[in-house]
């Protein structure tokens, strides 16, 4: 669901206002999730920039070299080779998603890749299911259109929540301390000397027969 969810995010199949399906290829090629939360909550990815950069990295073939060449175009062709494309190093561009930090000559699976082939070994006929991942989160299970959540209420929700979560701690560390006191009022009752007690209980008989 997280894939499928992934892809209506960046290309909206319901209104179609564009987008690519290879962004979520992209994102989950990367070396981390990192990129992906970035692109997701807007602090990255905003910029065409951005996008041909990613594009850059994943997909972008040297344009093959004609010949014959003689050796000084073959020295400048080496030259421009080894040179970076957008702060991309040389053996990274277009090999981003490959084993051995783009050195290898095989592409790494993808994550989307590893469910799918999951699935199918444990016969789970997720494309069963993908109608009703599209509309989760749309449509309720009445087929009534669910009220539109807005991003500031989320915020404000994650909010109260790390608000609670932090009074219930110092609610917790109060009651520990309390009970700490008890049992050091405990102890230092224990420790008083039995003989004086009686003392003080024995003087306190004789004044009440005066």
């Amino acid at each position: 669901m997280f894939f499928i969810k992934l892809d209506m995010f960046f290309t909206d199949p319901i209104n179609y206002t564009g987008g690519e399906h290879v962004v979520r290829e992209y994102l989950l090629a990367e070396h981390t999730l990192t990129t992906m939360w970035n692109w997701l909550r807007g602090a990255d990815g905003t910029k065409r920039m951005d996008a041909l950069r990613m594009w850059v990295k994943h997909s972008y073939k040297r344009p093959a070299r004609p010949g014959p060449e003689t050796k000084e175009t073959q020295k400048i062709l080496d030259e421009r080779a080894r040179l970076p494309i957008m702060n991309i190093p040389a053996h990274m561009v277009g090999k981003w998603g490959y084993e051995l930090r783009g050195k290898g000559d095989k592409r790494l699976i993808r994550p989307d890749e590893l469910v799918l082939r999951e699935s199918v070994r444990r016969k789970m006929d997720l494309q069963k299911q993908w109608l009703r991942m599209i509309r989760w989160g749309f449509v309720g299970l009445d087929l009534e259109t669910l009220p539109e959540v807005k991003a500031e209420d989320c915020v404000l929700n994650l909010m109260k929540r790390k608000r609670t979560q932090a009074q219930a701690k110092i609610d917790a560390e109060e009651i520990m301390k309390s009970q700490q006191e008890d049992r050091d009022m405990a102890d230092d009752s224990d420790d008083e000397d039995p003989l004086h007690d009686l003392e003080m209980l024995a003087e306190q008989m004789e004044s009440e027969r005066a």
